[in-house]
């Protein structure tokens, strides 16, 4: 047998279904508005006041959902599948899109059905708008994190990111080579169309834990858990770099070993990937760290179809 139908039960699209405007009179059964509950109004059972609260504090669909089957038995109802629906079921979904549908449940004429067609229509309202709400700020978070053109993180996060640095960890400062060249010979729908590109490039290269943001015009950082993983993630991107690049432009970088002067590596790295472009560019060079005094600049060659290492005085 399907949904039983009663009109009381559906669910409203908004509060202004339920509550009237100033000087108008509400019909119907349905005479509390939840904004104007507080834990002494004797009006509305205190299993509501306390779901109304958790609702403040739900994350996700599936909270939602365990949110409203809680309400549904506190009230003496129960919840059953929508394919298990008989006449005492009340056509109000309560999965909010996730898994089966669920429909509360309770016998005609008991206080726990007169609980739930007076209250819970109500509830499923303020949470479908709290998920909304949710949904929003996710979006406007992550709006506000991303560079909207590389689709990595932007300046902004990606100095939070230099300030959480560990001892450890290596940071990579990667400049794309005569980008400025691009911009005033082609234009700068060619250049975003070099930065879109290059920025998938990285993104697809990331592994695990690694961090990737725009730190301004054409360069780039990432930071990386280890020092090990640079160079292996360098020759990743610059395969691909060349394989999908839409014009000849190649890159230079920088690599830092994170040591004990913490806020010094991005320095380093700057000034290393700078060593580089002064060396021929389309190549990295490793920093000199005082918690490494053994190394020295290492100068990673890979222009054309040679790969050479060589220390560089």
């Amino acid at each position: 047998m399907g949904p039983a139908t009663n009109e009381k039960c559906a669910v409203p699209s908004s509060r202004e279904d339920l509550f009237p405007r100033r000087g108008q009179r509400m019909e119907g059964d349905v005479d509390t508005a939840i904004s104007k509950v507080s834990p002494g109004d004797d009006s509305v059972p205190q299993n509501l006041f306390d779901a109304m609260r958790e609702l403040m504090w739900i994350h996700s669909p599936e909270d939602a959902r365990d949110l409203a089957i809680s309400l549904v038995e506190n009230f003496g109802g129960n919840v059953v599948s929508a394919d298990e629906s008989t006449s005492s079921t009340m056509p109000i979904d309560l999965s909010f899109g996730t898994g089966t549908p669920m429909l509360p449940s309770a016998s005609e004429r008991s206080v726990a059905r007169m609980l739930l067609e007076q209250y819970l229509p109500l509830f499923v309202v303020d949470v479908r708008r709290m998920l909304q709400l949710r949904s929003e700020i996710e979006r406007h978070q992550e709006h506000a994190s991303l560079d909207s053109l590389t689709q990595l993180s932007n300046r902004r996060m990606t100095g939070r990111a230099l300030g959480r640095l560990l001892p450890g960890e290596s940071v990579l400062l990667i400049d794309l080579d005569h980008f400025k060249t691009i911009n005033d010979s082609l234009g700068h729908q060619a250049g975003d169309q070099v930065l879109r590109t290059f920025g998938r490039a990285i993104l697809s290269t990331l592994r695990g834990r690694d961090f990737a943001g725009r730190y301004g015009g054409e360069e780039f950082v990432v930071v990386l858990p280890t020092d090990s993983e640079a160079e292996p993630l360098l020759e990743r991107l610059r395969k691909l770099w060349l394989r999908i690049r839409p014009y000849e432009i190649t890159f230079s970088a920088g690599i830092a070993l994170v040591g004990t002067n913490v806020a010094a590596a991005l320095g380093e790295s700057d000034a290393a990937m700078y060593r580089a472009k002064s060396a021929g560019r389309d190549q990295w060079m490793w920093a000199t760290s005082p918690t490494r005094p053994d190394s020295l600049p290492l100068l990673r060659s890979v222009r054309g179809n040679r790969t050479a290492a060589e220390f560089v005085a």
